[in-house]
């Protein structure tokens, strides 16, 4: 098992749109190529623009197979054309983590 975790840095007053966005668009279509999330969170005390979330994959190669169906997921598509490219987040980084043999997270 491999997690990834992702860190977004959101536009001015936006995060609304960005919950919006996961909610409605990316969940399903999570769902849908097989990419189990496990969960989203923002910084205490919420600074309007940071969102984080974690999601797991089998291995590497599952993890690369998700995330290429998933760009071409239609909930994504459809919700990429609505943004028009107008993203809520500016800034998104990933880093892919391995447990350790002594985590509770193998």
């Amino acid at each position: 098992m491999i997690y990834e975790l992702r860190e977004y840095t959101i536009k001015p007053g936006r995060m609304e749109e960005c919950h919006a966005v996961f909610e409605r668009s990316c969940l399903p279509a999570f769902d849908a190529v097989a990419i189990r999330m496990l969960g989203f969170w923002e910084p205490e005390p919420k600074d309007g623009t940071s969102f984080v979330y974690l999601v797991a994959f089998d291995d590497a190669a599952a993890r690369e197979r998700a995330w290429a169906a998933f760009k071409i997921e239609p909930n994504w598509v459809a919700a990429k054309t609505r943004m028009n490219g107008d993203f809520p987040w500016e800034k998104t980084a990933a880093r892919v983590l391995a447990p350790t043999r002594y985590s509770p997270a193998r």
